[in-house]
């Protein structure tokens, strides 16, 4: 089947702050989304104390990594006073002849930041096949 969106969404902000039920792969295979930005504090137990259940949650990040690994995340949890601080920042997408995407604090994909790759390496979470290259 093809797309709703012929090329594709350019940017979509995931539902629910990366949740488990909310960003389907059947969802995903309908816009195939190229950027999606995530707007919670990743890794924050507030909700579940079930690493891979916090947010952006492991099913989520399985289901969008076929589609693509340009994901970005606003914020992460932290163990100062407020309990957070920026992982991407604050992100501005601009899309016109060239796509540039603008991060007040780290541009990097979220595969690639400090958080992800922590997680990675004590098992919070799996490194999906499609964003190991």
């Amino acid at each position: 089947s093809s797309p709703i969106f012929e090329n594709g969404v350019e940017l979509f902000k995931s539902n629910h702050h990366g949740s488990k039920t909310s960003n389907t792969t059947e969802f995903f295979e309908l816009i195939q989304p190229k950027t999606v930005v995530v707007t919670c504090v990743a890794g924050s137990t507030e909700y579940t104390d079930t690493p891979k259940n916090t947010f952006p949650t492991q099913a989520f990040i399985n289901n969008v990594a076929p589609f693509t690994s340009e994901v970005y995340v606003t914020t992460k949890a932290s163990t100062n006073d407020a309990g957070y601080e920026s992982l991407n920042g604050t992100i501005v997408y601009c899309y016109g002849s060239q796509k540039t995407i603008y991060c007040s604090n780290d541009s990097s994909k979220l595969k690639d930041s400090s958080w992800f790759v922590d997680s990675v390496a004590n098992s919070m979470r799996d490194m999906p096949t499609d964003w190991a290259s």
